[in-house]
């Protein structure tokens, strides 16, 4: 978890938001087990992505209207061709942590990562029962 440090940024504008996204997914992409699952398997078009999980996490954070799909359906979709593993939920979180702990703080940051940790509950529990 992170801790409230007035050096650091908070979850709380948009521009912040695609700090922490960017930042988020350049370590995704970059690891061997996860980039094959955004770029081969969902065929994500990563600009568009970015943009969609940016309104996604404010929607989380703040209510925001913008974002409304079902993100359970679009994982289950990838899922039934291309299984999620356990693995691959841990290593999301890993990154997803790594990312507030570098350069966000705050009530917003704290908030993140207990939707992150939820999220991740909610998919095991979902996605590794329905192989």
């Amino acid at each position: 978890m992170t801790s409230t440090d007035p050096d650091m940024t908070d979850l709380d504008t948009p521009q912040n938001i695609d700090l922490f996204i960017h930042s988020f997914y350049n370590k995704l992409l970059k690891d061997e087990l996860m980039a094959p699952l955004f770029l081969d398997h969902a065929n994500i078009d990563i600009t568009t992505h970015l943009s969609t999980i940016s309104l996604y996490w404010q929607k989380m954070l703040w209510g925001d209207p913008q974002y409304n799909n079902h993100t359970m359906n679009i994982h289950r979709a990838i899922h039934r061709d291309h299984p999620f593993e356990a693995q691959h939920f841990r290593r999301w979180f890993f990154y997803f942590e790594q990312t507030a702990s570098e350069s966000f703080s705050g009530t917003f940051t704290e908030k993140a990562l207990d939707i992150a940790q939820k999220i991740i509950l909610n998919m095991k529990k979902s996605m590794l029962t329905i192989s």
